[in-house]
Protein backbone atom coordinates (compact mmCIF):
# COMPACT_ATOMS: atom_id res chain seq x y z
CA UNK A 1 0.00 0.00 0.00
CA UNK A 2 1.34 3.42 -0.95
CA UNK A 3 2.25 5.50 2.09
CA UNK A 4 0.55 8.87 2.10
CA UNK A 5 0.12 11.67 4.60
CA UNK A 6 -3.47 10.50 5.11
CA UNK A 7 -2.59 6.96 6.19
CA UNK A 8 0.69 7.46 8.06
CA UNK A 9 -1.01 7.52 11.48
CA UNK A 10 -2.69 4.16 10.79
CA UNK A 11 0.63 2.68 9.76
CA UNK A 12 2.48 4.03 12.81
CA UNK A 13 -0.13 2.59 15.16
CA UNK A 14 -0.06 -0.89 13.59
CA UNK A 15 3.33 -1.69 12.07
CA UNK A 16 4.85 -3.32 15.18
CA UNK A 17 2.50 -6.27 14.79
CA UNK A 18 2.53 -6.53 10.99
CA UNK A 19 4.70 -8.91 8.96
CA UNK A 20 8.14 -7.41 8.42
CA UNK A 21 9.50 -7.51 4.86
CA UNK A 22 9.18 -11.02 3.41
CA UNK A 23 10.50 -12.86 6.47
CA UNK A 24 7.14 -14.11 7.68
CA UNK A 25 7.62 -12.58 11.14
CA UNK A 26 6.21 -9.43 12.68
CA UNK A 27 8.30 -6.33 13.23
CA UNK A 28 8.30 -7.02 17.00
CA UNK A 29 9.47 -10.61 16.49
CA UNK A 30 12.31 -9.51 14.23
CA UNK A 31 13.20 -6.68 16.61
CA UNK A 32 13.39 -9.05 19.58
CA UNK A 33 15.68 -11.43 17.73
CA UNK A 34 17.96 -8.69 16.34
CA UNK A 35 18.18 -6.54 19.48
CA UNK A 36 21.23 -8.30 21.01
CA UNK A 37 23.20 -8.04 17.77
CA UNK A 38 22.24 -4.44 17.07
CA UNK A 39 23.12 -3.43 20.63
CA UNK A 40 26.49 -5.16 20.34
CA UNK A 41 27.28 -3.47 17.03
CA UNK A 42 26.28 0.05 18.01
CA UNK A 43 26.34 0.42 21.79
CA UNK A 44 30.07 0.25 22.51
CA UNK A 45 30.82 2.59 19.65
CA UNK A 46 28.27 5.16 20.78
CA UNK A 47 29.03 5.03 24.49
CA UNK A 48 32.83 5.05 24.21
CA UNK A 49 33.23 7.70 21.53
CA UNK A 50 34.25 11.14 22.69
CA UNK A 51 32.70 14.12 20.96
CA UNK A 52 29.87 14.03 18.43
CA UNK A 53 28.35 10.64 17.74
CA UNK A 54 26.77 9.59 14.47
CA UNK A 55 25.08 6.56 13.05
CA UNK A 56 25.06 6.44 9.29
CA UNK A 57 22.07 5.00 7.50
CA UNK A 58 24.24 2.73 5.37
CA UNK A 59 25.52 1.05 8.54
CA UNK A 60 22.15 0.51 10.16
CA UNK A 61 19.67 -0.20 7.39
CA UNK A 62 17.00 1.76 5.60
CA UNK A 63 13.33 2.26 6.25
CA UNK A 64 11.97 0.12 9.06
CA UNK A 65 15.36 -1.49 9.65
CA UNK A 66 16.84 1.92 10.44
CA UNK A 67 13.84 2.79 12.60
CA UNK A 68 14.26 -0.54 14.43
CA UNK A 69 17.93 0.13 15.13
CA UNK A 70 17.16 3.55 16.58
CA UNK A 71 14.21 2.21 18.57
CA UNK A 72 16.36 -0.56 20.10
CA UNK A 73 19.09 1.92 21.06
CA UNK A 74 16.55 4.31 22.58
CA UNK A 75 14.82 1.56 24.59
CA UNK A 76 18.06 0.07 25.94
CA UNK A 77 20.25 3.08 26.69
CA UNK A 78 20.17 6.56 28.07
CA UNK A 79 21.40 7.96 24.74
CA UNK A 80 19.28 10.56 23.05
CA UNK A 81 19.41 12.82 20.03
Amino acid sequence: KLMTQENIQDFMSQFHNQPFDAWGYTYNQVKESLAPVKLKWFLDELKNRKGPQSIYESASGIGLNLYMTLEIIQENTDLSN
